[in-house]
Protein backbone atom coordinates (compact mmCIF):
# COMPACT_ATOMS: atom_id res chain seq x y z
CA UNK A 1 0.00 0.00 0.00
CA UNK A 2 1.19 3.63 -0.58
CA UNK A 3 1.93 6.03 1.81
CA UNK A 4 0.39 9.20 2.37
CA UNK A 5 2.59 11.95 1.58
CA UNK A 6 3.85 13.89 3.96
CA UNK A 7 1.70 16.78 5.13
CA UNK A 8 3.08 20.36 6.01
CA UNK A 9 1.76 21.98 8.31
CA UNK A 10 2.21 25.75 9.58
CA UNK A 11 4.85 24.54 12.89
CA UNK A 12 7.11 23.41 10.29
CA UNK A 13 7.03 26.69 8.36
CA UNK A 14 9.59 28.63 10.53
CA UNK A 15 12.07 25.62 10.83
CA UNK A 16 15.52 26.70 10.20
CA UNK A 17 18.43 24.73 9.08
CA UNK A 18 20.44 22.43 10.93
CA UNK A 19 22.88 24.50 12.66
CA UNK A 20 26.10 22.68 11.12
CA UNK A 21 25.30 24.76 8.30
CA UNK A 22 24.77 28.26 9.30
CA UNK A 23 28.46 28.69 9.87
CA UNK A 24 29.71 27.14 6.89
CA UNK A 25 31.42 29.48 4.11
CA UNK A 26 29.43 29.62 0.83
CA UNK A 27 31.21 27.48 -2.00
CA UNK A 28 30.23 28.11 -6.20
CA UNK A 29 31.42 26.48 -8.66
CA UNK A 30 31.68 27.18 -12.02
CA UNK A 31 32.18 25.27 -15.15
CA UNK A 32 33.54 26.82 -18.70
CA UNK A 33 33.78 25.25 -21.63
CA UNK A 34 36.97 24.56 -23.32
CA UNK A 35 37.17 26.65 -26.35
CA UNK A 36 34.34 29.64 -26.87
CA UNK A 37 34.39 31.09 -30.78
CA UNK A 38 33.47 34.60 -31.09
CA UNK A 39 32.36 35.86 -34.28
CA UNK A 40 33.19 39.72 -35.01
CA UNK A 41 31.37 41.76 -37.92
CA UNK A 42 31.81 45.40 -38.83
CA UNK A 43 30.11 47.68 -37.31
CA UNK A 44 28.86 49.73 -39.73
CA UNK A 45 27.89 46.81 -41.68
CA UNK A 46 25.70 45.65 -38.74
CA UNK A 47 24.00 49.12 -38.17
CA UNK A 48 23.46 49.36 -42.40
CA UNK A 49 21.75 45.47 -41.89
CA UNK A 50 19.89 46.99 -39.12
CA UNK A 51 18.55 50.20 -40.41
CA UNK A 52 17.53 48.58 -44.02
CA UNK A 53 15.60 46.12 -42.19
CA UNK A 54 13.70 48.55 -39.90
CA UNK A 55 12.93 50.64 -43.14
CA UNK A 56 11.70 47.51 -44.96
CA UNK A 57 9.12 46.64 -41.83
CA UNK A 58 8.16 50.30 -41.46
CA UNK A 59 7.02 50.09 -45.58
CA UNK A 60 5.82 46.63 -45.35
CA UNK A 61 2.84 47.77 -42.60
CA UNK A 62 2.41 51.04 -44.53
CA UNK A 63 1.40 49.00 -47.34
CA UNK A 64 -0.57 46.50 -45.00
CA UNK A 65 -2.55 49.63 -44.36
CA UNK A 66 -2.92 51.37 -47.41
CA UNK A 67 -3.86 48.08 -49.29
CA UNK A 68 -6.21 47.66 -46.31
CA UNK A 69 -7.75 50.76 -47.34
CA UNK A 70 -7.60 50.01 -50.83
CA UNK A 71 -9.77 46.90 -51.04
CA UNK A 72 -12.41 48.63 -48.46
CA UNK A 73 -12.45 51.91 -50.83
CA UNK A 74 -15.62 52.37 -52.56
CA UNK A 75 -15.42 55.13 -54.60
CA UNK A 76 -12.55 54.58 -57.79
CA UNK A 77 -10.61 57.92 -57.15
CA UNK A 78 -9.76 56.76 -53.68
CA UNK A 79 -9.21 53.21 -54.45
CA UNK A 80 -7.14 54.19 -57.35
CA UNK A 81 -4.98 56.78 -54.90
CA UNK A 82 -4.87 54.01 -52.17
CA UNK A 83 -3.58 51.27 -54.70
CA UNK A 84 -0.93 53.27 -55.88
CA UNK A 85 0.42 54.27 -52.44
CA UNK A 86 0.01 50.70 -51.96
CA UNK A 87 2.02 49.77 -54.64
CA UNK A 88 5.24 52.44 -53.79
CA UNK A 89 5.33 51.04 -50.39
CA UNK A 90 5.77 47.35 -51.45
CA UNK A 91 8.18 48.55 -53.65
CA UNK A 92 10.34 50.28 -50.80
CA UNK A 93 9.67 47.24 -48.98
CA UNK A 94 11.77 44.87 -51.46
CA UNK A 95 14.38 47.52 -52.49
CA UNK A 96 15.23 47.63 -48.34
CA UNK A 97 14.79 43.87 -48.17
CA UNK A 98 17.05 43.60 -50.92
CA UNK A 99 19.50 45.65 -49.95
CA UNK A 100 19.45 44.50 -46.34
CA UNK A 101 20.04 40.97 -47.29
CA UNK A 102 22.92 41.80 -49.81
CA UNK A 103 24.58 44.02 -46.45
CA UNK A 104 24.38 40.82 -44.12
CA UNK A 105 25.94 38.68 -46.96
CA UNK A 106 28.60 41.35 -47.34
CA UNK A 107 28.71 41.20 -43.41
CA UNK A 108 29.18 37.17 -42.83
CA UNK A 109 32.15 36.93 -45.67
CA UNK A 110 33.76 39.80 -44.02
CA UNK A 111 33.63 38.41 -40.30
CA UNK A 112 36.17 36.84 -38.79
CA UNK A 113 36.06 34.24 -35.95
CA UNK A 114 38.11 33.97 -33.03
CA UNK A 115 38.47 31.22 -30.63
CA UNK A 116 39.50 31.38 -27.01
CA UNK A 117 40.60 28.54 -25.05
CA UNK A 118 39.62 28.30 -21.63
CA UNK A 119 42.51 29.18 -19.16
CA UNK A 120 42.60 28.31 -15.39
CA UNK A 121 40.91 30.65 -13.26
CA UNK A 122 41.86 30.92 -9.55
CA UNK A 123 40.31 33.65 -7.08
CA UNK A 124 42.91 34.89 -5.52
CA UNK A 125 40.84 37.38 -2.76
CA UNK A 126 40.88 36.40 0.81
CA UNK A 127 37.91 34.25 2.31
CA UNK A 128 36.77 36.31 4.91
CA UNK A 129 36.03 34.00 8.40
CA UNK A 130 31.95 33.19 8.45
CA UNK A 131 30.08 35.44 10.54
CA UNK A 132 27.73 32.88 12.72
CA UNK A 133 24.45 34.27 11.92
CA UNK A 134 22.29 34.89 15.25
CA UNK A 135 19.21 32.86 15.78
CA UNK A 136 17.57 35.81 17.00
CA UNK A 137 17.21 39.21 15.89
CA UNK A 138 19.30 40.97 18.97
CA UNK A 139 17.44 44.66 19.94
CA UNK A 140 20.88 46.21 19.92
CA UNK A 141 23.70 44.49 17.63
CA UNK A 142 27.50 44.77 18.02
CA UNK A 143 28.91 46.66 15.50
CA UNK A 144 30.82 43.70 13.46
CA UNK A 145 34.25 45.41 11.76
CA UNK A 146 32.51 48.30 11.01
CA UNK A 147 33.62 50.31 13.78
CA UNK A 148 32.08 51.61 17.14
CA UNK A 149 27.97 51.91 18.09
CA UNK A 150 27.93 55.24 17.26
CA UNK A 151 29.15 54.93 13.35
CA UNK A 152 26.11 52.94 12.81
CA UNK A 153 23.47 55.25 14.29
CA UNK A 154 21.63 57.41 11.86
CA UNK A 155 18.87 58.21 14.10
CA UNK A 156 18.71 61.70 15.77
CA UNK A 157 20.85 61.79 18.60
CA UNK A 158 19.73 61.45 22.50
CA UNK A 159 20.15 64.58 24.48
CA UNK A 160 20.99 63.23 28.12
Amino acid sequence: MAESPKQVGPESVGESPPSSQLGAPFRLSISFPENVVIKMVDASSLHDYEFSMLVASACFSAFIGFGVEYLRSSEQREASLFGDVSMIFIVMTLVFFGWGILKRRKMTTQSKQFRIKAAMVEDISPVPEAIPLPMQIQANPPALALGNQSQLDTGPKKQP
